[in-house]
Formats: structure tokens, C-alpha cells, sequence
């Protein structure tokens, strides 16, 4: 490597990235491979749009508590939302075919994530039945195993599942 490439070099670690990192208030920068684009040098980026909030609020309430007061929350915890945020997008997708799903009790919730004042993600959250997140572009994803469900519903502090579940 030439010294005005081990400069450059240098400088890229020692003031760029860091300033970076402050910028996006994160400790750490995830990378996300993307497609090239002409003229791009590298096919990796840095991820700078962590989610920081998440806005949660029950759409429907469960059929058999109708007349529930509506639910409206927001997660401000970083590492909750940022674990929440990963766990949807990892959520596989949810097979085509006939199902035979488990009693649906009618409750969703619309999740809204957000970095500052950017919108990352809306979704559609169904706890109950075949169990599965809606995101706006249309994608369904099964969250019928995984721990989804329980991380939701501590992080938004409801104590027993009938809470989260809009039941009295």
C-alpha cells in the first residue's frame, strides 16, 4: 500500500467512521450487502438507519372483549427496538397452501419503527390465529414460533398474556 493510501486509510478510521457513528447515534454500524450500482466501488454499505422507537397501537380489539379501550404505546428502549426490528425481519415467510390455524380471537396491532424521525418499517401485527406480521409492502411473515409475541409484549410491560391479548 502506498503512504498516501495507509493516510487515507488513517484517516477513514480514526475520523470518518467514528464521526459517522455519532452522527447515526449508534455504538455499533451493521453492514447490509446491496445490489452494486453502477459506479459504486463497494457492494457492502453501512447501515446508519438503526431504529430507535417504536410506535404500537392495537387496531382490533380480540372478539371477545369488543368494547376494550384502545391501546396505543411507544417503545423508546434502543435495544428492545432494535431486537423487535430484527426479530420481524428474520421472521420467515408464511407458507402458501391450506392452513389449519388455531382459534384467531380477531386483536392486531400496527407496528410503526422509526430512526429519529424517519420511518424504517410499518407492519401489521396478528398475535393470534396462524400468528403473522404484515408488512406494508405486502410481505406476510409467520410468527407463529419464535419469541415475537413474548418480546412485544414485555417490552410494551403488559405483565400476563390476557393483557396483551386485550382480554379483561
Amino acid at each position: 500500500m502506498s503512504c498516501l493510501g495507509e493516510k487515507i486509510a488513517i484517516l477513514v478510521l480514526a475520523v470518518i467512521l467514528p464521526t459517522a457513528q455519532a452522527r447515526a447515534g449508534a455504538v455499533e454500524m451493521w453492514q447490509q450487502p446491496v445490489a452494486a450500482s453502477p459506479g459504486a466501488t463497494s457492494p457492502m454499505r453501512l447501515v446508519q438507519d438503526v431504529p430507535d422507537r417504536l410506535v404500537v397501537t392495537r387496531t382490533k380489539n380480540n372478539r371477545n372483549n369488543p368494547n376494550a379501550p384502545p391501546y396505543s404505546g411507544t417503545i423508546n428502549d434502543r435495544a428492545s427496538v432494535g431486537k423487535l426490528y430484527a426479530e420481524v425481519l428474520a421472521l420467515p415467510p408464511l407458507g402458501g397452501g391450506p392452513r389449519n390455524c388455531p382459534n384467531d380471537l380477531g386483536i392486531s396491532y400496527h407496528l410503526d419503527f422509526y430512526s429519529g424521525t424517519t420511518s424504517l418499517l410499518a407492519a401489521d401485527y396478528d398475535p393470534t390465529g396462524c400468528a403473522s406480521v404484515t408488512l406494508s409492502d405486502g410481505t406476510v411473515k409467520s410468527a407463529a414460533t419464535g419469541s415475537f409475541r413474548a418480546d412485544l409484549s414485555q417490552a410494551l410491560g403488559f405483565s400476563p398474556d390476557r393483557q396483551f391479548l386485550g382480554l379483561p
